[in-house]
């Protein structure tokens, strides 16, 4: 699922299967980054591999590293699949997208941080977290209903439907 979201922000990609859910945010950069914690910088990258200028931080523009920009909805939906009896491990995940990102170092890193596709595939295979199909059909519904529920409150409270409207005048 693309581009989930809820009260505390959105999460680029959730990947549900056989073996758990993971959420991603992906970030195409061509820098390199260095980690502490939940406090990420970086430094400019240019085409030949040289690094530019000096570093700086890597924030969104509510002042989020990345790790926090993924951690945050991920608690919310974690609080919410527990509330509907589903909790289940939810496996925060950086993808760095741009062929030149690199890690600079990682000094206790609070998310899994990976440089490619491939390394991402890897994770998945070596999670020993099992989800039957079923499971799989339940917890996907009620992600797909929280993503929802924003959209719902802002059409219901914001905006008043066509239909309604001409209801009203007549």
């Amino acid at each position: 699922m693309r581009g989930y979201c809820n009260s505390r922000g959105e999460i680029d990609a959730l990947l549900l299967g056989p073996r758990g859910l993971f959420a991603i945010e992906q970030k195409y950069r061509s820098v390199r980054v260095f980690i502490r914690g939940d406090e990420w910088t970086a430094e400019q990258i240019d085409k030949y591999g040289k690094t530019r200028g000096v570093r700086f931080p890597i924030r969104d523009m509510k002042g989020r590293s990345p790790s926090e920009q993924v951690k945050e909805p991920v608690a919310a939906l974690s609080r919410w699949l527990s509330t509907n009896k589903r909790g289940m491990p939810i496996t925060p995940v950086v993808l760095l997208t741009h062929p030149s990102a690199r890690i600079g170092s990682a000094q206790n890193p609070t998310v899994r941080v990976e440089r490619s596709t491939r390394r991402l595939l890897a994770l998945l295979e070596r999670s020993r977290y099992t989800l039957d199909a079923g499971r799989r059909a339940d917890i996907e519904r009620l992600i797909r209903r929280d993503h929802s529920f924003p959209q719902l409150q802002e059409t219901s409270f914001l905006r008043t439907p066509r239909s309604v409207e001409v209801a009203i005048s007549r």
